[in-house]
């Protein structure tokens, strides 16, 4: 799969190649959204360039995988210039939640926070940052402190322009803390992206869907890698289907357990979410780990 820093890289070039952008596909971004003008002497080169759906393949190709798995609406992309200088780049995604928004932020973070939105990095002269449902990416051509001040000057300003109107998936508040790798926690939708990260099955056995959440997270347990993963499904039964489709692939004996090349897997049912442990590396150590989520869910309710 393409880096989120290699994708808005070609989303750069791409949009200073095709300047008005393709035809297909171009819609006009919801006016929540508000563009700053100028910022250090870049200022705004024309409008900006809408991409609704799945015309966002236009822009990125292959890459907009990871934004339509996080329902995904609307791309709006602006130029801004200063005479002399190489330009910025901004865009702005519309996501279908606050939820998806944090997902495709930290889906693949890199770079130190930049302490803008709810989220956000910076470095290599690009930052990334959500706010709200929203999704930004802010990107300078060349380099220079006074390029470096624009860009952020311009996130700034878009950040402040929306509304702060939802947190990350409260689901991440059930994966326990102790022993689990720092930056490890991830929240997706799609059986896709989860096994880019966590390998599950081929097959979407889970059901996840764009009604589902699945927040997990790795644990330092010894040498295994080892995987919790927290499913939150609209109802009891889908949840107790993908439990059966998930103990019918791994085998799982009368417990919800099973022991593959040296390391146990479990799971288990708390109402509609699904709690899954991967490779841990006792079985003990699985059943203390699935407890654990088991109890700070019940606090939840």
């Amino acid at each position: 799969m393409v880096s989120m820093r290699a994708f808005m890289t070609l989303m750069a070039v791409l949009f200073l190649l095709a300047q008005a952008g393709f035809a297909e596909g171009k819609g006009t971004m919801d006016r929540t959204v508000v563009w700053p003008s100028e910022a250090g002497g870049w200022k705004k080169a024309g409008e900006a360039v809408g991409y609704r759906g799945r015309a966002i393949f236009d822009y990125i190709d292959g890459a907009g995988e990871v934004f339509i798995a996080f329902n995904y609406r609307e791309l709006a992309v602006l130029r801004y210039e200063r005479a002399g200088r190489p330009p910025i780049v901004a865009e702005v995604y519309e996501m279908g939640t606050p939820q998806d928004a944090f997902g495709v932020f930290t889906w693949d973070r890199h770079d130190p926070e930049a302490g803008i939105g709810q989220g956000s990095e910076f470095g290599g002269g690009m930052l990334r940052l959500w706010k709200g449902r929203w999704f930004f990416g802010v990107y300078g051509e060349g380099e220079g402190k006074e390029q470096e001040e624009a860009v952020l000057e311009i996130g700034r300003k878009l950040a402040a322009s929306v509304a702060w109107d939802g947190g990350p998936p409260r689901l991440m508040e059930a994966l326990p803390e102790e022993r689990r790798v720092a930056d490890s926690v991830r929240f997706v939708r799609s059986h896709v992206l989860l096994n880019q990260r966590c390998f599950i099955a081929r097959e979407n056995i889970l059901g996840l869907a764009p009604d589902t959440e699945a927040v997990f997270a790795r644990y330092d347990l010894g040498k295994e890698r080892t995987f919790l993963l927290l499913v939150a499904y609209p109802t009891e039964s889908r949840a107790k289907s993908a439990l059966a489709a998930f103990g019918r692939a791994y085998e799982l004996d009368g417990t919800g357990m099973v022991r593959a090349e040296g390391a146990w897997t479990g799971a288990r049912l708390e109402g509609r979410r699904l709690i899954i442990v991967i490779n841990a590396p006792e079985a003990g150590a699985a059943v203390r780990l699935m407890d654990a989520a088991k109890s700070r869910l019940k606090e939840e309710q």
